[in-house]
């Protein structure tokens, strides 16, 4: 993006035209790299999977084998949180802005919270939702001889079904 950036002001430099230009560079998006020496300096079989103690609160994370994009694989994503147990509440929806040059869209996440009443074994049914999302270019000829790209971006929306078990006391 930046070379084509440069490439147009040297070029309508040389030519003597004024020139209008707009660049947007964007945010971090899936997939998301993570660079060396962080990306291995811990071995994910020798980490303890995330325990939610009663009493708690945390978001809920699903992981993704395939996301919208071809690029978007084995992402984890925030999820809202759904679910009818007495034992799991909502206390923050959280709402982020999401690409706001390109939709009004809002990511939402739950922070949810752990009965501390909850009896051990307890199963709890939750439906997690997320989206993916990927950016596509196509030609845009309203603007002159020179073919120019316009962006859009396609959303999916996700369900993921699971069952949350409360764990007896350690």
């Amino acid at each position: 993006m930046a070379e084509r950036t440069l490439a147009n002001i040297e070029r309508s430099a040389v030519a003597g035209r004024p020139l209008c230009l707009w660049s947007s560079f964007f945010d971090p998006h899936p997939p998301y790299v993570v660079p060396e020496p962080w990306a291995s300096a811990y071995d994910p079989d020798d980490m303890e999977t995330g325990i939610l103690e009663p009493g708690e609160e945390a978001t809920l994370w699903v992981k993704m084998a395939q996301g919208m994009d071809p690029f978007d694989k084995n992402n984890w994503y925030r999820a809202k949180v759904y679910t009818d147990s007495p034992y799991l509440a909502e206390v923050a929806d959280l709402e982020e802005q999401k690409q706001l040059e390109w939709t009004s869209a809002k990511e939402r996440t739950s922070v949810v919270r752990l009965d501390p009443k909850t009896p051990p074994g307890t199963p709890i049914p939750v439906i997690l939702s997320n989206e993916s999302w990927s950016h596509h270019f196509t030609p845009d000829a309203r603007y002159g001889k020179e073919r120019l790209y316009q962006a859009f971006q396609l959303h999916t929306h996700h369900l993921h079904r699971y069952e949350l078990k409360v764990e007896s006391p350690r």
